[in-house]
């Protein structure tokens, strides 16, 4: 009998989680694709580029959207089973408050193996993916690096001028100063045409036809000339993308617990990768602070439909502040650490120490002078 029940309840909450899931994901995914959309129309790439690098940036969506889900969904199917006073009579069958959060907290065990995998494996390998696609976009496609009739800078040692753009990505009058320390003085490149490349290391040239490249000696007053039919000009390494240096959310676990210490950037960092590694770890655990959450308010107390539309608001609205206090305390972990991450444990721990305790076998005495408690008898006086 608490098989089949169980196995009822595990079934609904499995369906509403899928569905809820993807219209959350639909949500996020109109919404926070549009950053993607621009990045592509103004880079000229192929709609599949687009569909592709939304796709890769929907595993780190799904570290939020899944715990909310199977919390929405276990509001809605307890919700129902209250209104059709199922709990009613599972209650009165002998089913206690913990039986009948078993099935739900099944599913989050599952739910949080899952979320490890995505948050310790899949979604660093998928944003460092996004970031190398962003990366080569701008590095591929000159509409975004190469605009015409301006200055177009890039850092603070190459200047790029370009009268205009001919059919194929052609660049048409161009000219180039370039004053970084290898050359020994500064360079000017003009050039009647040129063409944009990418090297097999992600690394951007410019080739130029039919130009002069001048520069000017001023301890022996030599104005130097070179006119060349062709010349290549290396772009700045900030540019390419095999110089980009990884952000914390592009490493790898193993990445975040052993950094380049020789790095001076990683040595900077390294408050953000202890920081991150933590939130792979607890955000997962949140699904069952989300669930612990909830059920004091939806299994405790009287199952009659008095009180039912409040409990459901009461529940959703103890979810939405409790993700959103797990998000301020990250922020908070970004200024500083000890209090952002001490506010993360304490938020995902003292739900679920506080849940389970309330609907355990061992906290029957709180829930009976919390939902029951003792009326005062009357004493009658009698009269003489």
């Amino acid at each position: 009998m608490f098989s089949t029940i169980s196995g009822y309840i595990v079934r609904n909450l499995i369906t509403a989680l899928i569905l809820i899931s993807i219209v959350l994901a639909a949500i996020v995914f109109l919404t926070q694709s549009l950053k993607f959309l621009e990045l592509v129309i103004r880079a000229g790439a192929a709609g599949g580029t687009f569909w592709l690098l939304t796709l890769l940036a929907l595993p780190r969506f799904l570290e939020i959207i899944l715990p909310l889900s199977l919390a929405i969904s276990a509001i809605f199917i307890y919700f129902r089973m209250m209104g059709d006073h199922e709990l009613t009579i599972l209650r009165a069958s002998g089913f206690s408050p913990f039986r009948l959060a078993k099935p739900a907290l099944s599913v989050a065990c599952f739910l949080v193996l899952l979320l490890w995998v995505m948050t310790l494996w899949l979604t660093p390998q998928s944003m460092r993916k996004v970031q190398f696609m962003q990366h080569t976009l701008k590095a591929e496609f000159s509409n975004i690096l190469f605009q015409e009739g301006i200055f177009n800078r890039f850092g603070n040692d190459i200047t790029v001028f370009i009268r205009d753009r001919g059919p194929g990505g052609e660049l048409r009058g161009l000219m180039i100063h370039d004053s970084r320390q290898r050359n020994p003085y500064p360079v000017i490149i003009t050039a009647k045409s040129g063409q944009i490349t990418t090297t097999e290391d992600g690394k951007i040239q410019v080739t130029v036809y039919e130009g002069s490249r001048q520069d000017y000696n001023p301890n022996s007053q030599i104005l130097n000339r070179l006119d060349f039919d062709s010349y290549k000009i290396d772009m700045p390494s900030n540019a390419a993308t095999g110089d980009h240096w990884r952000d914390a959310s592009e490493r790898t676990t193993m990445e975040l617990l052993y950094p380049d210490m020789q790095n001076e950037q990683d040595v900077k960092n390294l408050g953000k990768f202890r920081i991150e590694l933590q939130r792979r770890i607890l955000s997962p655990l949140l699904t069952f602070s989300l669930l612990c959450l909830i059920f004091p308010i939806l299994l405790l107390g009287p199952q009659g439909r008095q009180g039912l539309v409040k409990r459901v608001a009461m529940a959703s609205l103890a979810i939405l502040v409790l993700q959103a206090l797990y998000l301020a305390g990250f922020n908070l972990a970004r200024k500083n650490e000890i209090v952002g991450l001490s506010c993360m444990y304490a938020l995902i721990f003292f739900p679920v120490f506080m849940g389970l305790t309330l609907i355990s076998p061992w906290g029957e005495a709180i829930r009976r002078t919390l939902f029951f408690p003792a009326k005062p008898s009357r004493v009658q006086e009698g009269t003489a």
